[in-house]
């Protein structure tokens, strides 16, 4: 699939982005376009990924300028990623991570290391994206952060979220390898289950809660995720000082 990543160029592009995070989410909530030009022309970032013969928006990722006490984020700043996402019929092509790592070069175009988001768990593939293939770190667990949502992929459930830290240089925070190590296993699909047995999904989401909540005030974090297609899991261990 042959795309460009860049930013928004126009009302009507803008208004494309408002459409395809409706699509993916299934609800209008995600993204209003006269916010995302807001961002856009206030030190946030909004990037498109197009594809190039039809010109068709295939994917967006939105981030805002933030406050950060993390002690080594650049002049005390981050960029927080608010939201990101591709098109159903897109997907599998790259183009998610590809997005992400074009948001990471505007990031350090400003001067800045550190990029933080939120993002769902218990969904293993955002795991494997998030924390496999960019390296973010986690130590931080939000409960019910969004309140109850009405969109398909959330509904029924509290939004509980992991807030992660992608840096982007040697600020990183480095595992304790010698201490000790921990494993915590998640679905594979997880909305398989949910179509399933809302109830099993329930205790589940309750479940991984207090295991992340008593793990991270153990001063673990998340360091790891292992795309086990039967056993998926994070792999965490405390923070080297």
């Amino acid at each position: 699939m042959n795309y460009s990543i860049r930013h928004f160029q126009s009302h009507a592009e803008y208004a494309e982005l408002e459409m395809l995070m409706t699509r993916i989410w299934g609800s209008g909530t995600e993204v209003a376009s006269p916010i995302a030009i807001a961002i856009d022309h206030h030190d946030g970032c909004v990037l498109g990924a197009f594809e190039n013969e039809s010109g068709r928006l295939l994917g967006g990722v939105m981030s805002f300028l933030r406050f950060s006490n993390h002690p080594g984020a650049s002049r005390g700043l981050a960029q927080h990623s608010h939201i990101a996402g591709v098109l159903p019929e897109a997907q599998g092509h790259g183009i998610g991570e590809a997005l992400k790592r074009a948001q990471a070069e505007f990031v350090r175009g400003q001067g800045l290391n550190l990029i933080t988001w939120t993002y769902d768990p218990i969904e293993a593939r955002n795991a494997w994206l998030n924390i496999g293939k960019l390296r973010c770190v986690c130590r931080t667990f939000i409960e019910n952060l969004y309140g109850l949502m009405e969109d398909e992929l959330n509904r029924g459930l509290p939004s509980d979220r992991f807030e992660v830290e992608w840096w982007l240089d040697d600020a990183r925070p480095r595992p304790d390898i010698n201490g000790p190590y921990v494993e915590v296993e998640i679905p594979s699909n997880f909305q398989a289950m949910k179509k399933m047995n809302m109830d099993k999904a329930w205790s589940l989401r309750m479940a991984l809660r207090e295991r992340f909540q008593s793990l991270f005030a153990d001063g673990f974090a998340v360091f790891e995720f292992i795309p086990d297609r039967e056993r998926p899991r994070y792999g965490l261990w405390r923070v080297r000082d």
